[in-house]
């Protein structure tokens, strides 16, 4: 059973086409079963080939309910394992790095700040944007998870919803100042949160 250090496994992505290791891996909770956000273009050149080919992954579990150091020892091992055997993996290390936990230093939230600020979207940026995003779903339980955090946030911040509220029914001009001054103070304190 996973303990808080001993939350980690190992896992292997599966070509089912050619039933064949293609890539190991390392995580915590959906790491092995999430495809969109990784950022290895071998991985993510794969993935599309098996998609256009109507084949999937098979996620094989090698070890769980490990610690992190288990985990990247592990890792290592079924890379060189696979590599030993002649197999071409996607994975651009021999593994055993990750930045688990990682947090960034006052001075470069400061410079990843300072980089967002200003950051035009354009109306041609939007339609990129959301021409990437047409037809994904979000998982019946991610779902759920945003409408329970939205209920939460709601119950806890009532003079927003109040505010908000009367400037969607459009009572006063000054009710929708004030839910635009009480989004700006909002904003702050999360910046300042960040400081």
């Amino acid at each position: 059973m996973p303990t808080p250090t001993n939350n980690f496994y190992v896992y292997e992505h599966w070509r089912r086409d050619r039933d064949e290791c293609f890539y190991v891996g390392k995580g915590h909770g959906r790491r092995a079963y999430e495809m969109r956000w990784r950022k290895n273009p071998l991985h993510a050149n794969v993935v599309e080939y098996l998609k256009r080919i109507k084949s999937d992954i098979e996620i094989r579990i090698i070890s769980d309910a490990i610690s992190e150091k288990d985990a990247f020892v592990l890792e290592q091992a079924r890379i060189a394992y696979w590599r030993h055997l002649g197999v071409r993996l996607t994975n651009c290390t021999d593994g055993g790095e990750g930045i688990t936990g990682h947090k960034h230093t006052a001075e470069v939230r400061d410079i990843i700040r300072k980089r967002h600020t200003g950051v035009i979207f354009t109306p041609e940026r939007r339609a990129k944007i959301g021409a990437k995003r047409k037809g994904k779903k979000h998982r019946p339980d991610s779902v759920e998870k945003m409408k329970s955090t939205k209920k939460a946030w709601a119950a806890s911040n009532p003079e927003y919803i109040k505010a908000m509220s009367l400037a969607a029914n459009s009572i006063t001009a000054k009710a929708k100042r004030l839910a635009t001054i009480y989004q700006r103070r909002r904003a702050d304190l999360a910046i300042e949160m960040f400081e």
